[in-house]
């Protein structure tokens, strides 16, 4: 996200989950025909693959900046740029602002304490807390071909879609799609519970499971991953989004250890409407407290959930620097 110019920081954000599940597709269809041997040096050979590609690639303006090595950031920028002096010149005055911002508290030892009970970032806190919250419920049968390529058609969807309707309402859909279909499938084993003859609607999971897997992907799968990577300052973004994926992935091993005992408390169809009951909420949750990251700039983001004025100051000195 420290990369991405602010028009295209959406799409290109999807792109983690893209190919998180086109990985994922991958080992599905590798798996169902090579041997473990073949299958586990194909695997190995990938990421070390990305170590001998990645070694090239210069550290982020961000980083650089903060470290005060302004040239060294100009020169990032000039690269990830092609070049463009304009868009450079532009971008160093958002480091220069956003060093200046945060001078004070890197200057004291509290700055870790200050930076994490300062309004943003606990706003920012609450924002990812309850995105990773939203994204945590039922994920039924992931372990087949078709689920993997209905999620990776599902970000797919995302990457396309993110910068043109926004974050905040790709959100509602996914939460409120999903809603329904979880509620569908709840209704469908109410009714082959009780007795009621289901030959007629026995179309009904597969289409509600398959629109789910999509409806997730397009959403509440994806872009919780580039909010959070939006709402919080370099200081401490760190450490809350370490925070949020931690929790993510709490929540999702309490849903698979107290899912059998949720199952014999409410049966498989007040799990499913129990969750639906769950989308529902992340979607008011969506609706009244996250908000919208579209085309906006880091910079004013973080202003925004800072309830500060968005200002803009003169270029600083810093920026003329040699090249």
């Amino acid at each position: 996200m420290e990369i991405v110019e602010d028009d295209i920081r959406g799409s290109l954000g999807t792109y983690l989950v893209l190919f998180t599940n086109g990985g994922i597709l991958f080992a599905y269809v590798l798996g169902s025909y090579a041997s473990y041997t073949t299958f586990s040096a194909i695997c190995l050979a990938v990421p070390i693959t990305f170590m001998a590609s990645f070694f090239w690639l210069p550290e982020t303006p961000v980083y650089l900046f903060n470290q005060n090595n302004p040239v060294a950031a100009r020169r990032a920028l000039q690269w990830l740029r092609g070049g463009d002096l304009t868009i450079v010149e532009q971008e160093m005055t958002k480091l220069v602002e956003a060093a200046d911002k945060g001078k004070d508290n890197r200057s004291t030892e509290s700055s870790f304490i200050k930076n994490l009970t300062s309004k943003g970032t606990l706003r920012g806190l609450l924002i990812g807390v309850g995105l990773m919250d939203a994204g945590s419920n039922l994920s039924p049968n992931l372990c087949t071909i078709m689920v993997g390529v209905l999620q990776l058609f599902g970000v797919y969807l995302t990457s396309t879609l993110i910068d043109r309707a926004g974050r905040k309402i790709l959100l509602i859909v996914s939460n409120i799609a999903s809603a329904v279909c979880l509620a569908a499938l709840g209704t469908f084993f109410y009714l082959k519970g009780h007795g009621y003859d289901v030959t007629d609607i026995g179309w009904l999971p597969v289409t509600s499971l398959s629109v789910y897997v999509v409806t997730i992907a397009l959403g509440v799968g994806s872009i919780p991953f580039i909010v959070i990577n939006e709402i919080f300052t370099p200081q401490m973004r760190g450490f809350a989004v370490t925070v949020c994926i931690c929790l993510l992935y709490a929540l999702a091993f309490l849903v698979a250890r107290f899912f059998t005992d949720l199952n014999i408390l409410l049966g498989l169809d007040g799990c499913y409407w129990f969750f639906a009951l769950c989308c529902l909420a992340s979607t008011l949750f969506c609706y009244f407290v996250v908000p919208e990251t579209k085309n906006k700039s880091l910079d004013s983001i973080l202003k925004e959930l800072a309830g500060e004025e968005i200002t803009f100051k003169k270029v600083d000195e810093r920026m003329k620097v040699p090249v």
